[in-house]
């Protein structure tokens, strides 16, 4: 059982500032319409981050456990923005320059919420002449989950890997839960040769995982329903792993295909345009991606017994790096 302040609850509360941070995405409700795209776009690099931290933490050996054998791990995934993905141009947002046009004296270049800006972004409406003030970004280039991995052997050189990230509520924050089922099997004894060499292994990996997050939000509207910023993503991956095993540390690498879909969904009454005209609308925004990208990662492993500490590193525009400290029995 995890104690309510013990350092994993702990991590959790701290980094649920990611998702608080998605709720400036409902200032694009102050513009119908490019809603869709803007809002798109501004949480763009969220969506990769999420991506990125799903495909993640999964394993830290390409090597199978025997029958019955087992590690339990508790480590960290972060993800990060290049610094290149950190804004956008207002202008390559579908439908901007037909509906609207920046200030002069304002940022024809905005923040989006990895990056942030000194001020808000102030565009004019070109029909009615109303200024809207964008977000200026949360500067929310980085997410980091604390997680909890392990594995349990099974017959015919396979193993079953979950990992999971407990559900913590934070008031004004939000709440975020995390898990996901993976197995990987062993192919070294497969190929002849190859199964000869005992410092070598070679499996294959695949898996699903799924997160999701809600985040309270105070927007003008006429009624006192509950207003909520929902997130669910969900991934899958699979793998070719390759592995080097010595008596006091490992090498791994992992190569393949990662897929994951990511929906936010704006749930509750909302003002819509101009809040003083009262335009309401329930549940006025969903918003969608489907990512998919070439999945590789490596790292390495020290074993001090049944002790093992790892790293591993996956390179890309949204690089993840992960670390962790846990036992392992055969």
């Amino acid at each position: 059982m995890i104690m309510k302040n013990s350092p994993l609850i702990l991590l959790l509360i701290f980094n649920l500032s990611f998702v608080s941070a998605q709720k400036e995405v409902v200032d694009f409700l102050q513009t119908p319409e490019i809603i869709q795209d803007a809002a798109s776009t501004y949480l763009n690099p969220m969506t990769q981050m999420l991506g990125s931290n799903l495909q993640a933490s999964w394993y830290n050996s390409a090597k199978t456990h025997r029958f019955l054998g087992f590690d339990v791990s508790i480590g960290m995934s972060s993800s990060a923005t290049a610094a290149t993905q950190r804004g956008y141009h207002l202008n390559q947002v579908p439908g901007f320059d037909e509906n609207y046009k920046v200030k002069d004296g304002s940022f024809s270049i905005a923040a989006n919420v990895a990056g942030k800006t000194e001020s808000h972004p102030t565009i004019i409406n070109r029909l009615s002449g109303r200024e809207i003030q964008l977000p200026r970004g949360e500067g929310q280039d980085k997410v980091k989950l604390p997680i909890i991995s392990g594995g349990l052997g099974l017959p015919y050189n396979t193993e079953l890997r979950v990992k999971l990230m407990p559900k913590i509520d934070k008031d004004g924050m939000g709440n975020l839960f995390q898990y996901g089922l993976g197995i990987k099997h062993s192919v070294k004894e497969y190929l002849p040769g190859i199964n000869k060499i005992p410092a070598i292994s070679l499996a294959i990996f695949g898996a699903y995982s799924s997160i999701s997050s809600d985040a309270s939000l105070h927007y003008a509207s006429s009624s006192t329903s509950v207003q909520q910023l929902n997130t669910a993503a969900k991934a899958y991956t699979g793998r070719l792993l390759l592995g080097f095993d010595v008596p006091v540390f490992s090498a791994f690498m992992g190569l393949g295909y990662s897929s994951s879909s990511v929906e936010y969904a704006l749930k509750g009454n909302y003002f819509v345009g101009d809040v003083l005209n009262e335009t309401e609308e329930k549940d006025p925004l969903t918003i969608n991606y489907d990512l998919g990208t070439i999945a590789l990662d490596f790292g390495l492993k020290a074993k001090l017994g049944m002790v093992q500490v790892f790293a591993a590193y996956s390179p890309g525009a949204y690089a993840n790096f992960s670390f962790g400290v846990g036992i392992h029995v055969m």
